[in-house]
């Protein structure tokens, strides 16, 4: 469930779209973000990359995780998605819930 809350959260912010490769580069792979949202679990969960990679599925094998951990997670690129996630946050209606009273 984690892995597709980045993802989908990805997909209301484009947060992943703002950490660039180190190199420069603008092409990126379409399965780019699967790759990023492996990456991120791996590190936020500390379990490492082995319990994330899944043999054929190329976005998510270790040299590709491997790759796009030290291309991508730089401290640029981390501090403008944290940026872009702040921002979307403050934009959100926390309070518009319905509200939950005991009786």
């Amino acid at each position: 469930m984690y892995p597709e809350l980045l993802l989908e959260v990805n997909g209301h912010t484009g947060y992943f779209d703002l950490m660039p490769h180190l190199s420069g580069s603008q092409a990126r792979r379409p399965d780019l973000d699967i790759s990023q949202a492996g990456v991120l679990v791996a590190r936020s969960c500390n379990v490492g990359f082995v319990p994330v990679v899944k043999p054929g599925q190329p976005a998510l094998m270790l040299s590709r995780l491997l790759g796009v951990e030290k291309g991508y997670f730089h401290h640029e690129g981390i501090a403008a998605a944290s940026a872009k996630l702040v921002t979307a946050e403050r934009h959100l209606d926390l309070g518009a819930g319905p509200s939950k009273q005991r009786h």
